[in-house]
């Protein structure tokens, strides 16, 4: 071959290998420049999705307008959908191998587009719409605290009014609407407030769970392909060079150089992106971190943690942040390893966990959320200021049912005054005679009757102290530590007088003592009446008018007991019809008045808490959910032989007799368990043989109860002796039937009179 002919060749080949150098060059760069923008594009949607956690948690504690965060939440929205689009789209994806990771962030922004959405079309409804309340709704969770303390009964009384409530929030919900709505309608937005948390959390778990950790793992898995890419584009560019000498050394440093400076563009990019990232979590409410199996806490944690924890967290064991007791550290860390191991489902082990935790004076709500099988990212939010405005809350619903039931019950409320100092006279003869049985049950029947007078009219404090009493006279039979009952004879004391002092405040001291009423004892009103009868010329008006001042009417009794059952009834998880109330017009003598006011009241505690079964027990037997009582209450002419019971008014009604019956549509009375009871007690022989009438008898002896714990209400068998006692006392009569799953019936007949009791 010609020299000629070599030159051509090797200029032939000098412009193949050029073109070739070339085209390599030109395409390592293209691949740079895409996975450059790929790169960004990663980044720039990485912090568009944490902005958008930050957004989401914003809606729900923002103290500001809810539409303005709305706002901002859904241009969040609508960018993080835009970024993860370009991604699923970009070009620069095939050369890399992250399908499985491309695919994970698409079906994890999917699950959690869906539900934001919903979201959004429920936040579009709050906004519009409106909250029953609130004029200008604010952040979700204030929307539920205002909520919550309207989903009772708004009805103040005297001296008391929503604004009181209210007064405790106006910093967090700026605009108010005092309307009074009924609860189930508060309740119904709360429902609704809490639907829409729920599915923003839910969103905000799948973006945590699958979008965000893959995005990174993307980003990671595109800077080490570019390494490898400029790697590859400067070999092929060195080679290019030693071939072509000193031709294409000129390119090859142009290109090595904008490669060097793509390269470190891309890595400031990088950290400029990492560090918006810090700053987005720093800025955010809650606080961030993360852990592994080490249950030490990484260095990716936000500078929130650091007040929450009140100091960094890093490299310390999160079981011993979390908890100061050995035994609650190791269980946490057992259950953190289960997860870590793969051998249970995450979320069954996050749903055991604490919701809440107390680090100091400080109360925490937490979330848990795996992001890869070794690292679990927990989330913390300070929500000690919205538990605090819910004590408050909490507290000032309390005194606002208890001063209206003191005035809706104001003639109770003045027995029960009265009946403390009868109380407190029994209690003083109990400590000096403790060693006589009749002593004791008369306390203990005492004592029981004011703890359920005082728990109808919600004084809290009085029920606990007579109750924690009741408890101390029961074990002093037991351990004769009369001290121990001394002692909470002055708690009672102490609790009574501060409940009087509280409606004192509230009501005024008239609710304590009626300036306009004089006061006169019953028995001197007995011996008035009984002289002006005896003596010659007395007007018979002026003594029917006298003796009807110790007249109360019966139907009083209605509201106390309707009031009564529901609270009762709601506090055992059972549902109650208002319980039904016929022939009520009848005036009773106030002796016995008092007396069939604590008769019905153990009555028809006894019959909420033994008869009337819980709602999935009564559908089983074919009955309806809520349980029923009826009271009848029927006069009895004495003079009249037929048994024909009728309602008459005050003129017809002396000499007569009053049949009240109490009945219910329970279990009835298991006769069987008050066998087996009263053999335990030695109250019957196992070998006699007693008729259901004479077993049914035994639940009103001393003591006598088949109840499994003893309660507020019940299980010290002194409720019913009780009745009896106030029955007898009276000169009443009592009788029982009852009927296995339809309920029991009992019939009180007592006088319409008491003036030989009184006079005597």
């Amino acid at each position: 071959m010609s020299i000629r002919n070599r030159v051509r060749l090797m200029a032939v080949g000098s412009v193949v290998i050029l073109i070739i150098g070339g085209l390599g060059s030109l395409y390592s760069i293209r691949q740079i420049t895409g996975l450059r923008d790929l790169q960004i594009l990663t980044q720039e949607t990485l912090a568009t999705t944490y902005k958008l956690l930050v957004d989401t948690s914003s809606v729900s504690t923002t103290t500001g307008v809810l539409n303005e965060r709305v706002k901002t939440w859904r241009q969040s929205l609508n960018r993080t959908a835009e970024g993860l689009s370009d991604i699923a789209g970009h070009r620069s994806l095939r050369l890399l191998d992250v399908a499985e990771g491309t695919e994970s962030v698409q079906l994890g922004w999917r699950s959690a587009e869906d539900i934001f959405r919903q979201a959004d079309e429920q936040l579009d409804v709050i906004i519009n719409r409106g909250v029953p309340g609130i004029d200008v709704p604010v952040g979700l969770d204030h929307i539920a605290v205002y909520l919550e303390s309207l989903s009772v009964e708004t009805s103040g009384a005297p001296g008391t009014s929503r604004q009181a409530v209210l007064e405790e929030v106006p910093s967090i919900i700026p605009s108010l609407t005092d309307r009074d709505l009924p609860p189930e309608v508060y309740q119904e937005a709360l429902v609704y407030i809490r639907s829409v948390r729920l599915r923003m959390n839910a969103a905000t778990t799948n973006l945590n769970s699958f979008v965000t950790g893959s995005l990174q793992s993307l980003s990671d898995t595109i800077a080490v392909e570019a390494v490898e890419v400029v790697r590859s584009g400067t070999i092929i560019t060195t080679a290019a060079v030693i071939l072509l000498v000193g031709l294409a050394l000129a390119g090859l440093l142009a290109g090595t150089r904008f490669l060097e400076t793509a390269n470190r563009t891309l890595e400031e990019n990088v950290r400029e992106r990492t560090r918006s990232i810090q700053s987005l979590l720093d800025f955010s409410d809650q606080g961030f971190l993360s852990f592994g199996p080490d249950m030490k806490v990484r260095p990716e944690y936000s500078r929130r943690c650091e007040t929450i924890f009140g100091g960094s967290p890093l490299d310390k064991s999160l079981p011993s942040l979390f908890y100061t007791d050995t035994p609650e550290q190791e269980e946490f860390t057992d259950a953190m390893q289960l997860v870590f191991s793969g051998s249970t489902n995450p979320n069954v082990v996050f749903d055991l966990l604490d919701k809440e935790i107390s680090l100091g004076d400080r109360t925490v709500e937490v979330e848990y959320s795996q992001i890869s099988g070794d690292r679990i990212m927990c989330s913390l939010r300070d929500v000690t200021a919205q538990r605090a405005l819910q004590a408050r809350v909490d507290a000032e619903n309390k005194l606002r049912a208890m001063l209206l039931t003191v005035v809706i019950n104001h003639r109770d409320f003045a027995a029960l005054i009265q009946e403390a100092d009868c109380l407190f006279e029994v209690l003083e003869r109990y400590i000096v005679h403790n060693d006589s049985e009749a002593v004791i049950q008369e306390t203990q029947q005492a004592v029981h009757t004011f703890k359920a007078n005082a728990g109808f009219l919600k004084l809290e404090g009085t029920t606990i102290a007579a109750h924690q009493l009741e408890q101390a006279i029961t074990e002093a039979s037991v351990f004769s530590d009369a001290a121990t009952v001394s002692g909470k004879v002055e708690d009672l004391r102490g609790s009574y007088r501060a409940d009087l002092a509280v409606v004192k405040e509230h009501l005024g001291s008239a609710w304590i003592t009626r300036t306009d009423t004089v006061v006169v004892p019953r028995e001197d009103l007995a011996r008035l009446e009984s002289h002006l009868r005896n003596a010659p010329g007395t007007d018979p008006s002026f003594i029917e008018h006298l003796r009807m001042l110790r007249k109360v009417p019966f139907r009083n009794m209605e509201a106390r007991f309707a009031e009564m059952a529901s609270n009762l009834a709601a506090d055992r998880g059972k549902r109650l019809a208002v319980p039904t109330f016929e022939g009520g017009d009848v005036l009773l003598d106030s002796d016995i008045n008092e007396a069939l006011s604590t008769a019905l009241t153990h009555l028809v505690r006894n019959m909420v808490d033994h008869g009337i079964e819980r709602p999935r027990e009564r559908t089983e037997a074919g009955k309806t959910p809520e349980g029923h009582i009826h009271l009848t209450a029927d006069t009895v002419d004495t003079a009249n032989t037929a048994d024909t019971a009728k309602t008459v008014d005050t003129a017809n009604t002396a000499g007569g007799s009053l049949v009240i019956t109490v009945e219910d549509d329970g279990r009835g009375i298991d006769v069987e368990a008050v066998r087996r009871r009263g053999i335990k007690q030695n109250l019957i022989d196992p070998d006699a043989t007693l008729s259901r009438e004479d077993l049914v008898r035994l639940i009103f002896h001393d003591g006598f109860s088949t109840a499994a714990v003893v309660s507020l209400t019940s299980g010290r068998g002194v409720g019913l002796p009780a009745v009896r006692r106030a029955v007898r006392d009276i000169g009443g009569k009592l009788t029982v039937t009852t009927r296995t799953g339809k309920g029991t019936r009992f019939v009180i007949t007592v006088p319409m009179e008491a003036e030989k009791r009184m006079v005597g």
